[in-house]
């Protein structure tokens, strides 16, 4: 009780604070080069406002590796960039897998809300985005009061190469995170090459069946913690306008300039999201917390970039440190287990001015 206690001022305390009409989630990190703007062609297809949502999840591995479970309901195959993948691959159009993995992992996000949480959340659409360069993933509002959550390939990519590396670590004892996270560091490129894990190693189906899993899991903390914004009424356009939201009315509308950062709401976000995580986990999939912690561990590894690194200042700027984030993170999972899973209660929606 004394954990439910602390997440629940955590969270009183982001309601008590200032909303924006758009929370910036995972600021634009380029890799060789400054990002576009989201003009790029919409993915199809994408989530309306009739349509059925799906649901989502970030990381710092679990002090022990959780046990393998059922594979996701599309399986990995050979076109499956998490399991090989390398730079020209990505660019012929591999990540047609991953964003089927994103819609999955949405509707069963959905799924586990009660029907009062899950009916509003519904007219949120799912935006889908291939600008080049980016690593992002936000939660906002059009001016007519359509509501988005939205993820570009690059947090995609980066999840599986996560995914990727966790995998073959845990099969078969190698340290395939730690080189990966050397590589953010350096400011190295987000897809690592098919080399980087040895074939046998690659094809073997103990280490695909769990990356499929790690990928899931890690999808679900970005997508709960974007939905989160939208229930705990950090945007306050969930239940408005209907209608699907395009790539093209997103470039239009948002402005270029990140909002302003909101720390309590960021966290309140990290708490929901990944207690949604867990009770999605519990109804089959087994997703646990340690998704959500190793995107962390890579957005440090990533922050220890020089002081004078753009990416740095901006990532900074609209966010707390992963630092802060992870035992955050880890106090709400331990919270939900201790409270036999049950999640704390979202608020009532808050009337924002526009």
């Amino acid at each position: 009780m004394l954990r439910m206690r602390r997440l629940s001022a955590v969270v009183a305390l982001a309601a008590a604070l200032g909303c924006g009409d758009a929370t910036d989630d995972w600021v634009p990190v380029p890799i060789g080069g400054r990002p576009s703007a989201a003009t790029s062609t919409p993915p199809a297809p994408l989530t309306t406002a009739t349509s059925a949502p799906t649901a989502t999840t970030r990381p710092t591995a679990p002090a022990s590796p959780p046990a393998a479970s059922s594979p996701p309901a599309t399986a990995p195959g050979a076109g499956d960039p998490a399991v090989a993948v390398d730079a020209p691959r990505v660019e012929r159009g591999d990540t047609a897998y991953l964003r089927d993995r994103v819609r999955a992992v949405h509707e069963a996000l959905l799924a586990a809300l009660p029907e009062r949480e899950r009916a509003p959340l519904r007219r949120v659409s799912l935006v889908l985005d291939d600008a080049p360069g980016e690593v992002n993933a936000f939660a906002a509002c059009l001016h007519d009061g359509r509501a988005l959550v939205a993820l570009t390939d690059g947090i995609l990519q980066v999840q599986s190469q996560l995914a990727r590396a966790r995998a073959a670590d845990e099969v078969f004892g190698t340290g395939r995170v730690e080189a990966y996270l050397a590589g953010a560091r350096s400011g190295r490129r987000l897809v690592e090459p098919a080399s980087f894990i040895p074939a046998e190693q690659e094809r073997d189906p103990r280490k695909r069946a769990r990356q499929a899993t790690l990928l899931d899991e890690g999808v679900a903390f970005v997508v709960g913690h974007e939905l989160a914004h939208h229930r705990l009424a950090h945007t306050g356009c969930v239940g408005g306008a209907p209608g699907a939201v395009t790539l093209a009315d997103v470039a239009r509308e948002l402005s270029a300039e990140v909002p302003g950062f909101n720390q309590p709401n960021e966290l309140a976000a990290d708490v929901y999201g990944v207690q949604h995580v867990l009770a999605a986990g519990a109804r089959g999939g087994g997703w646990t917390e340690g998704g959500a912690l190793l995107l962390c561990r890579f957005f440090q590894a990533r922050s220890q970039l020089s002081l004078g690194d753009e990416l740095r200042f901006a990532f900074e700027r609209t966010h707390p440190p992963a630092a802060l984030r992870i035992p955050v993170i880890e106090e709400a999972a331990a919270g939900w287990r201790a409270a036999g899973g049950l999640s704390l209660p979202v608020p009532p929606p808050l009337v924002l001015p526009r």
